[in-house]
């Protein structure tokens, strides 16, 4: 590994149902088993990645589908530590979106994030998701 580059330290997936609230210790915590979605409901989805430089690519695929397109990417870099000159610089890298439209075909499938630094191994985190139908909720709550 070259002095200029460095790994990513943690991978996560989170939806508006794991609680998300964009701190960054909630981007420590392990991702869920399962998301659970609503067909074609906008729903807050994010894939975060701690740590690595360069600022690595974030790709996110449900199944074979990918989606990336979909969610922005936003990179930032935050200082850490009271001592001039002895400071961390911690990065976060995320992709996220409050508009995912998940499909009835997308229950089951996985939603995988995919974290790549040049020059390092590829991190990467999957969820699965169980898709409602919405018709089906509304037969259930009407």
């Amino acid at each position: 590994m070259g002095d200029d580059v460095a790994p990513v330290d943690h991978v996560s997936v989170r939806s508006d149902a794991t609680g998300t609230s964009g701190a960054a210790d909630d981007a420590l915590r392990h991702s869920p088993m399962t998301i659970q979605l609503v067909e074609n409901r906008a729903q807050r989805v994010q894939c975060v990645a701690l740590g690595g430089y360069p600022p690595p690519s974030v790709d996110v695929h449900v199944g074979r589908r990918d989606v990336t397109d979909q969610l922005a990417f936003r990179h930032s870099a935050t200082l850490t530590g009271a001592t001039l000159g002895m400071r961390r610089i911690d990065f976060r890298s995320e992709r996220s979106t409050d508009r995912f439209l998940a499909q009835a075909d997308d229950d089951g499938e996985s939603l995988r994030c995919e974290v790549v630094v040049p020059g390092e191994d590829r991190a990467v985190e999957k969820v699965r998701l169980d898709v409602d139908c919405e018709s089906m909720l509304n037969i259930f709550y009407k």
